[in-house]
């Protein structure tokens, strides 16, 4: 028996699923229990099932409209399609191939002429990767905007070679927050402190033990009362000397706090009427940016945070920023446009062209002079600050790419840069070439993905609750730890022997890794 806990839960997977993140935040407050249930259902309901499940109701209404009331099968010209909506026609599909379509035969045709018209996107064919998956290009494009919102992820092939097993005897519990863990940073140079921000409105700053067995300790730092029932922090930051921590939350309010007391800078800053989506501080640590889905970007002294000292209006929810010098940062978009803005001045210096979708994460490298893209129209793109249009345009991902980080370091002459995807795929990329060198494989959504800074060893993790780590260099699968709940955020260590989780559960952890 269908009841309402489930369709509710289902159209709420499916606004988050598709993006629709202001949409997915009224539902969850009108559903006040989408946190139980996702809790309960987030392992058992793949990605796309809302989508799976109507496709499948029509094959049925389709099988049934194909035979009449004695059961004997209808000539091809008296069948009436089928179609999700009453009086637009729909495309009637044969008894052959309904059953393959239900055995997962029948192939989703897309539309590529887009994607074929751009001139500047280039196809190549990689090798294969290690694993014995093949890294063949694919686009994802259905006509000029629309994402397929489909389940694309596929199990990936077993390796052939010893894969280490870690365990929770393998991790060291973080123990205090009250709901979902999200958000996890390392202190910018003390070993043992790591920042944690959770749903339930709070940021806590941890102490590792030294000695195995021990337990982390905690402070905590509130960004109570909210303005809204949702309470979630939203962005958090350290300054680059790791004496103050910034923190954003969805009820648009901008807190910050001295490091070592405790004690806040100002009062909450309310500025912004929508969720804060990333909030950055420069290398100097004097200014700060925040970017929110009220469509604003603004800068604070960070000496002084009562009110912005620049504010921009970009009319379309922005989802990150990136500081590229002191005075210089770029921001991206819901809508799709990149700019590239200076302090003290109103409008951009530049707009970047490319993308069609809304740009999910922004990364610089500070050493190439080369920033990245990622965005929801599967496309990863590399800028340079002086060009608009990109320099390479990276396609493989086959969904909505959700994160790119860049290694650290060289792999030879190669700077690589990694992508991860709703399409259960990790990508590692050239960018000085624009080669794809591996694709590693994953059986649900990616959503994070974070570079060891000692060497080039990739972390991948997302709806499967799984870390998978690899050789980012041979695309070779090293280890894997298995977790309950999604999770949404993992980061290295400064000295990479360890590997912070925030998870779809109010207990964090960091896995201690062993010598891979």
């Amino acid at each position: 028996m269908i009841h309402s806990d489930q369709v509710n839960y289902i159209v709420w997977r499916y606004l988050c699923e598709s993006g629709f993140d202001h949409a997915a935040f009224s539902l969850k407050n009108e559903m006040r229990n989408a946190d139980d249930l996702d809790r309960q259902w987030a392992t058992r309901v793949p990605t796309g099932h809302l989508v799976n499940s109507l496709q499948r109701a029509l094959m049925f209404e389709e099988c049934l409209a194909q035979l009449d009331e004695n059961g004997v099968e209808k000539e091809a010209s008296e069948v009436i399609p089928s179609s999700l909506i009453p009086g637009v026609k729909g495309t009637s599909m044969t008894a052959a191939a309904i059953a393959g379509a239900a055995n997962g035969t029948v192939k989703r045709k897309i539309n590529t002429a887009a994607a074929s018209a751009e001139g500047d996107k280039r196809r190549r064919t990689p090798p294969a990767s290690p694993n014995g998956t093949s890294a063949a290009a694919t686009s994802a494009m259905n006509g000029a905007k629309d994402v397929v919102m489909t389940d694309v992820a596929r199990a990936p092939a077993q390796p052939k070679y010893p894969v280490k097993q870690l365990t929770d005897s393998d991790t060291i519990s973080l123990e205090g927050h009250v709901d979902i863990v999200d958000h996890c940073l390392w202190h910018p140079s003390e070993r043992q402190s790591l920042l944690t921000g959770s749903a339930d409105g709070t940021v806590r700053m941890w102490q590792l033990p030294t000695k195995q067995g021990d337990a982390a300790s905690s402070t905590t730092f509130s960004c109570l009362p909210s303005r809204t029932t949702d309470k979630s922090v939203t962005a958090i930051a350290w300054n680059n000397a790791g004496t103050m921590i910034a923190a954003g939350s969805f009820d648009g309010a901008l807190r910050l706090w001295q490091a070592q007391n405790n004690m806040p800078v100002a009062s909450p800053a309310r500025f912004h009427t929508g969720p804060i989506f990333a909030v950055k501080f420069n290398k100097k640590g004097d200014a700060l940016l925040t970017a929110s889905g009220d469509g604003l970007i603004a800068s604070w002294n960070t000496a002084a945070m009562t009110q912005p000292m620049q504010r921009w209006d970009l009319k379309s929810p922005v989802l990150d920023v990136e500081w590229i010098a002191d005075a210089l940062f770029i921001s991206g978009s819901k809508d799709g446009r990149l700019f590239l803005w200076q302090l003290g001045r109103e409008t951009s210096i530049r707009q970047f062209d490319g993308h069609q979708q809304d740009i999910n994460v922004l990364k610089w490298n500070a050493v190439i002079n080369l920033g990245a893209t990622c965005s929801d129209d599967t496309t990863v793109r590399v800028w340079r600050a002086d060009q608009a249009g990109a320099t390479q345009v990276l396609q493989n991902h086959r969904s909505q790419v959700q994160s790119i980080e860049w290694a650290p370091n060289a792999s030879g002459d190669k700077r690589l840069l990694a992508s991860c995807s709703r399409d259960g795929q990790a990508c590692i990329w050239d960018v000085v070439r624009g080669d794809l060198l591996h694709v590693l494989h994953h059986d649900r959504s990616l959503f994070t993905l974070s570079f060891s800074p000692a060497r080039n060893l990739l972390a991948c993790a997302g709806q499967a609750g799984e870390v998978s780590l690899w050789d980012a260099d041979t695309g070779k699968m090293l280890a894997t730890y298995k977790t309950q709940g999604m999770l949404h955020s993992v980061k290295f260590s400064n000295e990479g022997g360890r590997l912070a989780l925030g998870r779809q559960r109010p207990t964090g952890a960091v896995l201690m890794l062993p010598a891979l």
